[in-house]
């Protein structure tokens, strides 16, 4: 698979209080063979956000795979406030329409999780193209966001996918 390298750069999330945006022409997505990916890469840490293709029809499942890579020669440590892990949301025009939170609950449960030299935890999530009122999601360019709930929090950049008409 075909990655996209930037350095420096985390986007910080409005769970913590904080805007983003992130202009369009900037967000660094690929197409290849497998899908549509936008990932990050700093010093120790690899994380990748995929769909399996560019374009949907309407009703068609929307396949999403989030992936976080230990890159460095020691163990990682992350700590996590709640029982959640990881979640994914997916965006048009800035609403959200679904969050594999939805319908789930969250403990407050601290945890200290390891992350050795090399390796990855991969989450898989399928999006039924159906909003919060579970009306159906209208064609049109929707954004796809995975946070990894660690503190700090770490997510690569949206990657963007369309719903066509048939």
């Amino acid at each position: 698979m075909r990655q996209i390298a930037i350095t420096s750069i985390l986007i910080l999330l409005p769970a913590l209080g904080l805007a983003f945006t992130v202009p369009e022409d900037t967000i660094p997505s690929v197409r290849d063979d497998e899908g549509v990916c936008a990932s990050i890469i700093d010093d120790e840490i690899f994380l990748q956000v995929s769909v399996d293709k560019e374009s949907y029809l309407p009703g068609e499942e929307v396949q999403i795979d989030f992936l976080i890579t230990n890159l460095s020669d020691s163990m990682i440590k992350l700590f996590f406030p709640t029982s959640q892990k990881y979640h994914i949301s997916i965006y048009c025009d800035g609403e959200e329409l679904w969050n594999s939170r939805d319908g789930t609950f969250t403990l407050p449960l601290f945890s200290l999780y390891n992350i050795a030299s090399g390796e990855s935890l991969a989450y898989h999530e399928v999006w039924a193209q159906l909003k919060k009122n579970d009306k159906p999601a209208k064609p049109g360019t929707y954004q796809v966001l995975a946070v990894f709930s660690s503190t700090p929090v770490l997510s690569p950049p949206p990657v963007s996918f369309r719903i066509v008409e048939r």
